[in-house]
Order: C-alpha cells, then sequence, then structure tokens
C-alpha cells in the first residue's frame, strides 16, 4: 500500500440491509404519520347541525357555529359579543376558502343573523394598518330561528316532538 486508505465496500447494498433500511424508512414515516394524524386531529371544531337551516346551507352553517364559539369567548363577552377573524383564520379554523367565507358571510347578514363592522387593533391586522374585521353573533335572531325550529310545523319539530316524548 502506498499510504492510501482504500475505500470501504458500502454494505447497505447488500439484500438484508436494504430491508433492514427500508423496514427503519417505513417506521420512521408511520412513527411521523401518526404523530400528523394526531396534531390535524387536535383542533376539532363544534358544528352545530341546526345552523345549516337557519343559515341557509353547510358552508353558511359552519361559519355561523364557529363564530357562535368565539362570541361566547371571555375577551368577546367583554366586548359585547364582539371578535374578530382574519380570513387567513377563518380558511385555517374552518377550511372555508376566501370565495366560501364571503357567500356564507353574505348569507348570514342577509338574515340579520353575523353582524359586522370595520375596526382598528394595532399589531393585528393582514396588511398592517391596524384594521380588521370584526363579527358579532346577532343572538336575538339566533334564538328566534333556533325556536322557529322546534315549534311543531317547524324544519325539526316532528324530530323534537318525538324527542320529548321519549
Amino acid at each position: 500500500m502506498n499510504g492510501t486508505i482504500a475505500p470501504q465496500r458500502n454494505q447497505s447494498n447488500s439484500p438484508v440491509n436494504a430491508t433492514k433500511a427500508d423496514e427503519n424508512r417505513s417506521t420512521i414515516r408511520r412513527a411521523h404519520s401518526s404523530e400528523a394524524l394526531l396534531a390535524l386531529l387536535d383542533l376539532p371544531i363544534a358544528f352545530h347541525r341546526a345552523f345549516v337551516k337557519i343559515g341557509g346551507g353547510v358552508t353558511a352553517g359552519l361559519m355561523l357555529s364557529q363564530a357562535h364559539y368565539w362570541s361566547k369567548n371571555k375577551t368577546a363577552k367583554q366586548r359585547g359579543g364582539w371578535f374578530y377573524k382574519s380570513q387567513s383564520d377563518w380558511e385555517e379554523e374552518t377550511g372555508l376558502t376566501r370565495r366560501e367565507q364571503e357567500t356564507a358571510r353574505k348569507h348570514l347578514r342577509a338574515k340579520h343573523l353575523l353582524e359586522e363592522r370595520i375596526g382598528t387593533l394595532p399589531g393585528k391586522s393582514h396588511n398592517g394598518d391596524g384594521r380588521v374585521l370584526w363579527f358579532k353573533v346577532n343572538t336575538k335572531k339566533l334564538n328566534d330561528a333556533l325556536e322557529a325550529l322546534i315549534e311543531p310545523e317547524g324544519v325539526i319539530g316532528e324530530s323534537v316532538s318525538e324527542m320529548v316524548k321519549g
């Protein structure tokens, strides 16, 4: 030998080592996948089925369900029921796209179930000017709509009547 070190043979090409490596990669993927799945399932949101009829569709029902949740938040209660959400907040929480959000908001505003106003909150705006969109559920209109569903001639009145009879 002339002072050079001979390269060692790469043992990973052997069938036994290749199989072991594949098993290790598969185990890592499964572990990572399990963690990712658990993370995806970690933040469920409440969806009130009755809000579909009240809001005028599934997307409006989903948005109303989430708005109802946030309107009961301690901070929102201190603000008279008002809370703020960006478009990306809504999408992250509900999965609704910008267009779906706009359509749902349009339906909810038309039914006077959701109020909106542009206000300020330094450091929270999308474009840095401090302006944010505030939301408030009109609880009177919502309660009236829920009561209408319970009435015998209401949409789910028969189901509720049967449940009450036992």
